[in-house]
C-alpha cells in the first residue's frame, strides 16, 4: 500500500511566504514538525492500495470543475496538536463554500483504503465516525482549510508572533491539485492535475 496525498500547492507570494516563515523557525529547531514538508493544503491522504484509480477518481472529479479563489486571512495554531503534543502554526484560509464541497467530493470518491492516524485519540464524535467511514478523520464541515508551516513549542509561537508579523492575506487561484507520495517526513510529487479538464 502506498501512503498518498491529494494537495493544494501555494503559488507566487504564498508560496514564498511558507517558505520564508519554515526558515524563520528552523532556526529554532530544525527537527519541528511538519518543517520539511512542502508548502501545501491537504484535502485528504491516507494509505491506498491502487495509485490508478485514485488517479482516475481525480480526474473525474476535477473534469468540469470550475477553478477556485482561494484566500489567507491570518497566521493561527492548533493548540497541543494531538499529533505532534505541540502547537501548529498554520495559514488560517477564508471560508469558501466550493473548496469544502470540493474537499467533501474527493474524500467521498477517493476514500482511502486505510488510515494513517493511529496516534488520534479524539473526544470528537463526528471525527471518530468520518476515521471510521472514510478511513479519513478531517471532512467539511469537520475540516480546517490550511497550509501549515511547522508545529512548535509555545515559547517559539509567541516569538514568530513577534518576529515575524508580516501581512498574510493572499490570494491563490486553485487550477490544479497534486498527487504525492509520502514516506514519513519526505514528499514525493508523483502528478498534477488541471481543474476544469
Amino acid at each position: 500500500m502506498q501512503h498518498l496525498g491529494i494537495f493544494i500547492e501555494p503559488m507566487s507570494s504564498l508560496k514564498e511566504y511558507i517558505i520564508e516563515a519554515k526558515a524563520f523557525l528552523g532556526k529554532y529547531n530544525k527537527r519541528s514538525p511538519y518543517l520539511d514538508h512542502p508548502p501545501h493544503l491537504t484535502l485528504c491522504h491516507g494509505k491506498f492500495l491502487n495509485e490508478v484509480k485514485v488517479k482516475e477518481g481525480i480526474k473525474k472529479i476535477l473534469t468540469n470543475k470550475e477553478q477556485i479563489t482561494l484566500k489567507t486571512s491570518k497566521i493561527n495554531s492548533f493548540k497541543n496538536d494531538q499529533l505532534t503534543g505541540l502547537n501548529t502554526l498554520y495559514v488560517e484560509t477564508v471560508h469558501n463554500e466550493k473548496l469544502c464541497l470540493l474537499q467533501k467530493e474527493i474524500v467521498n470518491i477517493i476514500r482511502p483504503d486505510e488510515h494513517v492516524f493511529l496516534d488520534l485519540f479524539s473526544s470528537n464524535k463526528k471525527i471518530n465516525k468520518n476515521l471510521k467511514i472514510y478511513n479519513y478523520p478531517f471532512i467539511y464541515p469537520d475540516w480546517i482549510p490550511h497550509f501549515t508551516i511547522a508545529s512548535v513549542s509555545e515559547d517559539v509561537e509567541l516569538d514568530f508572533y513577534k518576529s515575524f508579523n508580516k501581512l498574510i492575506k493572499f490570494s491563490n487561484i486553485v487550477d490544479k491539485l497534486s498527487l504525492w507520495e509520502i514516506s514519513g517526513v519526505n514528499h514525493f510529487k508523483i502528478e498534477e492535475f488541471e481543474v476544469g479538464l
